[in-house]
């Protein structure tokens, strides 16, 4: 609803399932981005754009992360990761101006409670959603 979308500073559309990182860290970050990379390749394989066009269109993504303070590292990797694909290969890229959808990333909250010094550890302990859905100039601010 865009009147909805206006009303609220910024809208993030995921779809259910969690992935494990964490995007502190370099190294986790990097893996993160792999991840992300290998899943969003696979949805653009199986056909984001309508498929009504003769001539699939390419599909450009704007990259959006929460917490923010993420972004432009994760940004980097993954448009490293895009430019690394030869161009008849690549299934999608990224961009700020002209895209067609929008690659959501955000962090969901842990309940941490008893017990969560031990799992403090772990570098894959936080949890992320991912979404990528058609652009709307309603919505995508």
């Amino acid at each position: 609803d865009p009147l909805l979308a206006r009303a609220i500073n910024k809208s993030y559309i995921v779809q259910p399932g969690l992935l494990r990182g964490n995007l502190s860290t370099e190294q986790g970050c990097s893996d993160f981005a792999k991840m992300l990379f290998g899943k969003v390749s696979s949805q653009t394989n199986n056909g984001l754009n309508d498929g009504n066009d003769e001539e699939e269109e390419p599909v450009v993504c704007r990259m959006q992360v929460f917490p923010p303070k993420y972004q432009s590292r994760l940004l980097q990797l993954v448009y490293d990761l895009v430019q690394e694909t030869d161009e008849e290969s690549r299934q999608f890229t990224i961009s700020p101006k002209r895209f067609t959808h929008m690659l959501s990333v955000v962090e969901a909250y842990q309940y941490k409670g008893k017990g969560w010094e031990e799992r403090q550890h772990d570098d894959n302990s936080k949890l992320y959603m991912v979404g990528i859905s058609p652009a709307s100039m309603d919505l995508d601010v």
